[in-house]
């Protein structure tokens, strides 16, 4: 007699995912015009993310880089046994996918691959899968499994990709990806994610955050119940554009309409404001675009976003490797770039999307939640913010200067005195 073993799962109030900066990485500084990709790089961070679960345990993983530059992504297990995979948690993606390590040959720039053969849990649904990922277009089959997170499992549909065509350099550091759009936008999957996540216990809300520490050095992701003690100070909601979007979309005063994308790095902005942050500074052109010198870092503008209740400020030295971009869905396009600066709640119950503060080092404080609106303004220098709460000033941008004669650049990576000039300015010693 056969037996089918499906084990009662308990809900739990959160499921957490640790992020961790791994390395840096020195790249020259770029800006191109209107019609072309960044704005700026210089020092860009090399940042991954590593599992750490309840009991403090913890997966180290190798630090990979790729022209990107940057790649957050969690330790997930799919099968039974659990075969892990490096996923990123991707606000702009709706399905997980991982590759068929029966197709490995032609999926040679990934590692990690999923073996169907052994797990003993495994479905096949026989329905093709098709999808685009920006630069690359994946196809395979839809199936289904257990996937665990923070070793709790839960049964979800994904799609097990045989081929991959187009711009893949990103999956050299990634098996895979972890979809976190509010709907299901493929008609062969039932249901999201997070909606099998609440109907088998998991969870008890349709709710995950991305809650980083200050400047983005580390954070976590979180699932369910973000209150308590999770996000410092008071978390500022925006209601979704649509109750039926697509997408993490919300509406400026301005007008501007804004996805919130946390599987890419870089963020979309129109041509305008792009040139309007390159304004103030001198140009070089080049084959590839235009060259701004790291010196000028300090004369380019905050973009400040503002509503009755708060601001959130984007300083000069943390757009970096941005693009101005057309054919988006949306006005502008935030990835991970500038995302993680903030605590960002995303609630598929309540249709909305919050802000917070980052973590400071060693802080963990209690959660207020409060609804707000929000515009959009440019300011030059500006003032306290949401973000950073350290002011831009001449003197800061003289004190950054003269640590590096040879960089003069706010996160030069590449000498101790910078490092600790920008350490001291952080900590409000200067």
């Amino acid at each position: 007699m056969a037996f089918t073993l499906r084990c009662q799962v308990i809900a739990i109030s959160t499921l957490r995912v640790v992020l961790q900066k791994e390395s840096f990485e020195e790249i020259d500084r770029l800006a191109y015009g209107a019609r072309g990709k960044a704005i700026a790089t210089c020092g860009v961070r090399s940042i991954h993310l590593s599992w750490s679960h309840f009991t403090s345990y913890r997966y180290a993983l190798p630090n990979k880089q790729f022209p990107d530059n940057s790649v957050y992504y969690g330790l997930v297990g799919v099968g039974s046994p659990p075969q892990y995979f490096r996923l990123v948690f991707d606000t702009g993606s709706p399905n997980i996918w991982i590759c068929n390590a029966k197709r490995s040959a032609n999926l040679f720039m990934v590692e990690n691959s999923f073996d169907i053969d052994n797990s003993r849990t495994y479905t096949d649904h026989s329905k093709a899968y098709r999808a685009h990922y920006g630069n690359y277009l994946a196809t395979g089959r839809v199936a289904s499994d257990y996937v665990q997170l923070d070793r709790r499992p839960f049964f979800t549909d994904f799609a097990v990709v045989d081929t991959i065509q187009g711009y893949v350099d990103q999956l050299y550091s990634i098996d895979g990806i972890f979809g976190l759009t509010p709907r299901q936008l493929n008609s062969k999957f039932s249901s999201t994610t997070l909606d099998d996540m609440v109907s088998q216990g998991l969870i008890s809300q349709r709710v995950f955050a991305f809650v980083f520490h200050r400047g983005g050095v580390k954070g976590t992701v979180l699932f369910g119940d973000v209150s308590g003690d999770n996000i410092p100070g008071t978390v500022h909601y925006v209601p979704l554009h649509s109750a039926n979007s697509d997408y993490w979309m919300i509406s400026f005063k301005s007008g501007l309409l804004t996805i919130l994308d946390t599987g890419t790095f870089r963020t979309h902005l129109p041509a305008a404001v792009v040139q309007d942050l390159l304004s103030k500074v001198e140009v070089t052109p080049q084959p590839y675009g235009e060259t701004v010198d790291c010196g000028a870092i300090g004369a380019m503008s905050t973009l400040v976003f503002s509503s009755e209740h708060f601001e959130i400020a984007w300083y000069p030295w943390q757009y970096v490797q941005q693009a101005a971009a057309s054919n988006l869905p949306a006005d502008v396009l935030l990835g991970i770039s500038f995302l993680r600066h903030y605590s960002t709640v995303f609630d598929m119950d309540k249709k909305r999307v919050g802000f917070g503060k980052p973590v400071e080092q060693q802080q963990r404080v209690g959660v207020h939640h409060e609804d707000a609106a929000v515009g959009l303004t440019f300011e030059v220098d500006g003032s306290t913010r949401l973000d950073e709460g350290i002011p831009v000033t001449k003197r800061n941008k003289t004190n950054i200067a003269d640590a590096c004669k040879f960089h003069s650049v706010m996160q030069c990576t590449s000498c101790a005195a910078c490092l600790t000039q920008y350490d001291r300015i952080r900590k409000r010693e200067i």
